[in-house]
């Protein structure tokens, strides 16, 4: 028994261990790790089973060069690739077979993130399908990379040549080199599903090669097909394009359909997208969309289908009689009676079953997708800009709390502040001094978190946490701001205002202090408009639902295909019947022929139907429901809050956002109705096309006919608060306009300020318009010849017009005539200062030049000032100033040109030849003071000094730094000087120069203090040279006179030899 007991013992306790050790083994059976080209070899051979991947997870350890192998890419994936940040290089497809790229298929829950790839995708034989990272995507790509070539036919895309319904592309960048003839694009060839913050900066379709040309006409349509839907991100999109940009250049001069910076051609949700590259190309060319399509919807006559249905009763209950009455007819009678009960009752359902998806569809949409990603990622495009003006104002200050700090400090030295207003001045400068470095430690964890949040789209859990981090940092932020600063900034202006009442404030210093501290009040304020901006978008984001965009699926046209066939039929069933007429009894004849004659009825029905649908044109039965939807809520059909900064060239239909906006009835390269099903009943079409808070400042040119600043040729569809401010031209074309070149459809609330040239039908918001409403536009026309305007070159006869304002000198609104209300000239001012005018429509532009040399160029909003003006370039002999305006004030644009004065014009004091001069970069209203005071001082050598000191003080309300030379009246010429300047260390030597009558020194501050003392000669030094001189020469003489007398009192020896003889 003991035995057994152990047995069972050991038995559980190996249990407890497999059951421990499991999951670990299912991990490590489940993560693959790569570190070589044969690894990843092996992993594509592995991966042709579609269902080998899925639940795995494969690790890239290292970066891999497939250089000189023989990889062939990944069949298909639903696992996880985590490339690491690790590059795959040296990927070269060019084999048989379509769908190529790394992975041929990415499956729906597959995800390949954090991969970098560079090579070359070009197949050989089919070429539909290649993208560099994936063929057709499903699932999601996270962070992923690709630099070098792909080339193909259809659906070509720098990472995915198809990215389908349920995939996402998100944080993806492509660079290199894209070519295709259908549906090209920098991120992906077709979008269906959602491109998000991609960014392409590679060049696409950038040559002139085309399919080549045919002579039969029969084949055009597979010719001009060859190069269409071309664009920066998609070449064609019916998903969601969020905040993706574009800065490669797309298209080839005249050649191509559908080109856009963004999109060539997009009928989904393109919102928030940027692009600055060169778009070119021949028809419907844009900077975002080369062609806008609007959403359709079909709807089809109810009363018919009533109709239809009434009828098809009648005949089910004309058949339930006949059963009840041919009991002792023939089998095969019954038989045949039955499957028309049957094939009656089929087709009735597929009536209710069409009428049903009709009425769902239209009701609540098919298929709605959610998007949390999308709305997130509109969110960071909002924060981007408020974060950038938040660090902007950080800056500025810290330098107005160093330039308080260094005012306060010249005047405590030079005694103008007493102690207790110094201590109470000192302890708010110590408060505002911890604040800007408060902030950026806000600001960074902020900006940190906002990184967090971007990386983090796609993956749910992450994009919480980060989301939650983002709010913590905010409230942070806001607090430092609105809280501690906002104190900060009271305490320092009741201590500023405490000395304005004392009377202080008349000096120099004090008015420093005081304008620094209004200047750091506003700054404040503004800071905390920030802060309140930033809490407003997060509390946005947190308030609002997830983007949804419906889409249409094949319910409808499967139902609309079912009844086709229940129809078809039941007309089988009806021939036979007859067949069986003639041979049945007389007593079922009568329920015969009254069956056959409702068939009869039902037959004429369609009948009817289909001559009068013949009869009615195409063109009617479409309605343009744009203007009644509310645009913010459309998803689908919609272009909204995009810029574009780049040239747009094209021949027909060309514009800085979209180049059409339509849906094409007769024969057109980029038609994009297509009728699905075998059959159309009486089907009417509602279209809803929506392009709004768009910007345009590129230049657009066009060759022919429809240029515009937003949209080409509009037959349909709603523009609102769009601007335009890129000069619009057509070379040898009519209809061009600031918004739109022509349109059909309904332009509200747009500006535009521009230069516009062409043939005819010119004007400032339409060349040719029909529904125009309170527009505003600032344009001048450089070339125009019939039906010119500052607001549309002509109107539809049917057309409105209504609340709409220019500013101009030379034009009138429309045609020649302005009309009261509707179209009628005002001043600019009147134009900039409306409550909705747009910063970009209402700023000025300064050209500041020198002797005709240009100096600078400042753009100032209309009514605002400029802080500091452009550096004077010097002029020997001369004074430069800028001519006498209100720099703070702007209301024009203008060419200010330096004036050049001789010195005695510069900023100086009373007399003929002033005491003291001034020479700098002045503005208006600068003023000069000087005062004079004896002092006295000892330098570090022990020499005490005394004299007369001057203090200048330069007051320049204007500017923030001043830097000047001031000119000193010496008392007399040729004399010698020594020059000091008071400075925080005490008085010091200072080099000066001498020009005429004036000594001259350098100042760069406010008050610069100096004493000009001659420089005497050493007359004490100069009687003991004297005197010392005199000995020496004394000395001399004495000296010579002795050696005379000595020279003089001795013989010669020749006297003295002599006398010796003699003796």
């Amino acid at each position: 028994m003991k035995r057994i007991h152990r047995g069972m013992a050991l038995a559980l306790s190996a249990v407890l261990l497999l059951l421990t050790a499991a999951p670990s083994a299912w991990a490590a059976e489940n993560t693959i790790t790569i570190e070589t080209a044969q690894d990843l070899a092996e992993l594509s051979k592995n991966c042709s089973l579609d269902s080998w991947s899925q639940g795995k997870t494969v690790l890239l350890a290292g970066d891999i060069d497939l250089t000189g192998t023989d990889f062939r890419p990944i069949p298909t994936f639903g696992g996880t690739f985590d490339g690491q940040g690790h590059t795959i290089s040296g990927l070269l497809v060019t084999g048989n077979g379509n769908v190529q790229g790394l992975f041929r298929y990415v499956q729906v829950g597959g995800v390949v993130q954090d991969l970098s790839v560079r090579g070359t995708v070009s197949p050989t034989d089919f070429r539909d399908t290649a993208g560099g990272i994936v063929g057709s995507n499903r699932g999601q790509l996270l962070r992923c990379t690709f630099q070098g070539t792909v080339k193909g036919e259809s659906s070509v895309g720098g990472i995915a040549g198809i990215n389908e319904a349920e995939g996402r592309l998100i944080n993806c960048t492509f660079s290199g080199l894209v070519e295709g003839n259908l549906h090209v694009g920098g991120i992906a060839g077709q979008n269906l599903g959602g491109v998000i913050q991609c960014t392409n900066q590679g060049d696409i379709n950038p040559t002139s090669e085309t399919p080549a040309k045919s002579e039969d006409p029969l084949n055009l349509g597979e010719q001009v097909a060859g190069w269409t839907d071309v664009g920066g991100i998609a070449g064609y999109s019916t998903g969601l394009l969020q905040s993706c940009r574009n800065e490669g250049a797309v298209g080839y001069p005249h050649i191509g359909y559908n080109v856009g910076g963004i999109a060539g051609r997009q009928s989904g949700c393109l919102d928030g997208c940027v692009n600055t590259g060169k778009v070119m190309g021949r028809k419907d060319i844009g900077g975002v969309a080369g062609q806008m399509e609007p959403d359709v919807t079909l709807l089809f006559n109810e009363s018919f289908l009533q109709r239809l249905g009434d009828e098809l009763s009648t005949l089910q209950n004309m058949s339930d009689a006949l059963l009840d009455d041919v009991g002792v007819i023939a089998d095969d009678l019954s038989a045949q009676m039955q499957a028309i009960s049957d094939q009656t009752r089929l087709t009735k359902d597929a009536v209710g079953d069409l009428s049903d998806a009709m009425t769902a569809w239209a009701d609540e949409g098919i298929g709605q997708v959610n998007d949390l990603s999308a709305r997130i990622s509109r969110t960071l495009d909002q924060l981007e800009p408020v974060l950038d003006d938040v660090d902007g104002q950080l800056k500025d200050l810290s330098d107005v709390v160093e330039d308080l700090s260094g005012a306060l400090d010249r005047a405590e030295e030079m005694g103008q502040l007493g102690e207790e207003s110094i201590r109470s001045l000192r302890l708010a400068m110590e408060e505002l001094r911890k604040i800007p470095e408060a902030c950026r430690g806000a600001l960074a964890k902020l900006q940190e978190a906002v990184k967090a949040l971007r990386d983090a789209l796609g993956d749910e859990e992450k994009t919480q946490e980060a989301l939650k981090q983002c709010v913590s940092a905010a409230e942070e932020l806001a607090e430092v701001i609105l809280g501690r600063a906002g104190a900060a900034a009271d305490h320092l202006l009741e201590s500023l205002r405490a000395l304005a009442q004392g009377g202080d404030e008349a000096s120099g210093i004090l008015s420093r202090l005081s304008r620094l501290g209004e200047e750091l009040s506003a700054l404040i304020d503004d800071m905390a408009d920030s802060a309140s901006e930033l809490h407003q978008v997060l509390k946005d984001l947190s308030d609002q639902p997830a983007i949804s965009f419906p889409s249409l699926d094949s319910a409808i046209t499967e139902e609309r295909d079912a009844l086709d066939e229940a129809f078809s039929s039941l007309m089988d069933q009806a021939d036979g019947l007859h067949t069986l007429a003639d041979s049945s009894v007389d007593t079922v004849t009568a329920d015969l022929k009254a069956i056959s004659g409702q068939l009869g009825v039902i037959s004429s029905l369609l009948s009817d139907e289909g001559a009068r649908m013949q009869e009615t044109d195409l063109e009617d039965r479409f309605q343009d429901v744009s203007d009644r939807e509310q645009i913010e809520s459309q998803t689908t059909g919609r272009l909204s809050s995009s810029r574009n900064e780049g040239a747009v060239e094209g021949d027909v239909n060309v514009a800085g956002i979209a180049g059409s906006l339509a849906i094409d009835l007769e024969y057109d390269p980029e038609d994009d109705w297509n009728q699905a099903g075998d059959h159309t009943l009486d089907v009417w079409v509602e279209t809803r096309a929506v392009l709004f808070r768009c910007v345009n400042t590129g230049l657009v040119t066009g060759k022919k006919d429809y240029a515009g600043g937003i949209v080409g040729r509009m037959d349909m569809g709603r523009v609102q608060n769009c601007e335009n401010y890129g000069d619009v031209a057509s070379t040898d074309g009519s209809y061009v306009g600031g918004i739109a070149g022509a349109s059909w459809g309904t332009v509200h609330s747009c500006w535009s300020k521009c230069t516009l040239s062409g043939t005819h039908y010119i004007g400032g918001i339409a060349g040719l318009g029909s529904d125009l409403t309170e527009c505003r536009t600032l344009v001048e026309i450089a070339e125009g010849g019939a039906y010119t305007g500052a607001v549309a070159g002509s109107i539809e006869t049917d057309g409105t017009v209504s609340g709409n304002l220019f500013a101009s000198e030379d034009l009138a609104a429309i045609d020649g005539i302005s009309y009261a209300g509707s179209a009628e000239p005002v001043t600019l001012e009147a134009l900039c200062l409306l409550p909705d005018v747009p910063t970009d429509f209402s700023k000025l532009t300064l050209t500041f030049t020198a002797d005709d040399e240009l100096v600078g160029i400042v753009s100032v909003p209309y009514g605002e000032g400029i802080d500091v003006l452009p550096e004077l370039p010097a002029k020997e002999g001369y004074s430069a100033a800028w001519p006498d305006l209100d720099y703070r004030h702007i209301t024009a644009s203008q060419t200010v040109e330096a004036v050049y004065t001789p010195y005695t014009s510069a900023l100086s004091g009373s007399g003929e030849l002033p005491r003291i001069l001034v020479d700098g970069s002045f503005s208006s209203r600068a003023k000069v003071a000087y005062a004079r005071e004896e002092v006295c001082w000892t330098d570090q050598g022990g020499t005490q000094y005394s004299g007369t000191a001057w203090t200048v003080t330069v007051d320049d309300p204007d500017l923030k730094t001043v830097s000047y030379t001031i000119h000193y009246r010496l008392p007399e010429e040729g004399g010698r000087w020594s020059v000091w300047v008071q400075g925080e260390n005490g008085w010091e030597s200072q080099e000066y120069t001498v020009d005429g009558h004036y000594l001259l020194l350098s100042g760069n501050s406010e008050t610069t203090t100096f004493c000009v003392l001659p420089r005497e000669l050493p007359v004490v030094q100069i009687i003991l040279a004297a005197i010392a001189l005199a000995a020496v020469l004394l000395f001399a003489l004495i000296r010579r006179h002795r050696k005379t007398q000595r020279h003089q009192a001795q013989p010669s020896d020749k006297s003295l030899l002599k006398d010796q003889e003699d003796r």
